[in-house]
């Protein structure tokens, strides 16, 4: 079809074109978004994970730490004192790597283990204290806490692209 001597396929050429580009970049536009708000929700996420895991290691430090001290000075009476050491440990076996679970199974049997042995008398738990980090049964595991946080961040920015 001719129309005063030009194609009409020709005249739709460049607007076809320019349509094509629109498109294209508006898709460009739209995949970034996207990707940043995919990123962005991962993020906070991990962010999230991180606060939860932190509380939960800050309370089973607390629980093992007067654990501890009560190991040095009274015998075990009832099984049920180490419960609540338990249940924090359980729930760190569903979110932690495996140096920390070491680490705190390393604490849980050392205390568990101070529990059958002799109380420590006055002059003893002076000398203890005095030792510090050699008689702490968590000396360990703040290390390997903070490798832990660390290598899943690392984790996290490989997964998310960072």
């Amino acid at each position: 079809m001719n129309y005063v001597g030009i194609d009409i396929h020709k005249r739709y050429r460049p607007g076809k074109r320019r349509l094509a580009g629109s498109l294209l970049g508006g898709s460009a536009s739209v995949a970034t978004a996207w990707v940043t708000q995919r990123t962005s929700n991962k993020r906070k996420q991990f962010q999230a994970d991180f606060t939860r895991r932190e509380a939960l290691y800050g309370q089973f430090i607390s629980e093992c730490s007067a654990h501890a001290l009560h190991s040095y000075e009274q015998s075990l009476d009832k099984s049920e004192k180490l419960l609540s050491i338990y249940a924090l440990l359980n729930r760190i076996r569903l979110c932690a790597s495996d140096g920390v679970l070491n680490a705190a199974e390393r604490a849980l049997v050392a205390i568990s283990e101070q529990y059958f042995k002799p109380n420590l008398s006055v002059e003893q738990m002076r000398t203890l204290i005095r030792d510090g980090a050699k008689a702490d049964p968590l000396n360990h595991s703040p290390k390997l806490l903070e490798l832990n946080s660390n290598r899943c961040t690392l984790c996290c920015d490989i997964e998310l692209g960072s």
